[in-house]
């Protein structure tokens, strides 16, 4: 279930993320909804924990601290994007913080 939580979610995160000149945002507006009713409305609680822990480990990976050769891919990762996947792991599956 690992390997597939992290897929969709890389997915999601790449379809939230895309160029215009890539995909036509319309269409990945749509797809992104599709996946976030999907995961709010048919994923059981161990996969909607799947993703969870999906993003924070995406999360971490991409802002680990730089390695032996001083590589980080954290200046590469927005603010906006560390946000979404943030949200993500907090259960906030529309990858924005949820409004108390």
């Amino acid at each position: 279930m690992k390997e597939i939580a992290k897929s969709i979610l890389e997915l999601y995160y790449e379809l939230s993320f895309v160029e215009e000149d890539y995909v036509e945002f319309e269409w990945s507006l749509r797809r992104c909804a599709e996946i976030r009713m999907s995961i709010e409305n048919t994923y059981s609680n161990e996969e909607q924990s799947a993703i969870k822990v999906a993003a924070r480990e995406l999360l971490e990976q991409l802002t680990r601290d730089p390695d032996e050769h001083g590589y980080t891919p954290r200046s590469l990762v927005s603010e906006e994007k560390q946000e979404f996947l943030t949200a993500i792991s907090e259960g906030h599956f529309d990858g924005g913080p949820q409004s108390e």
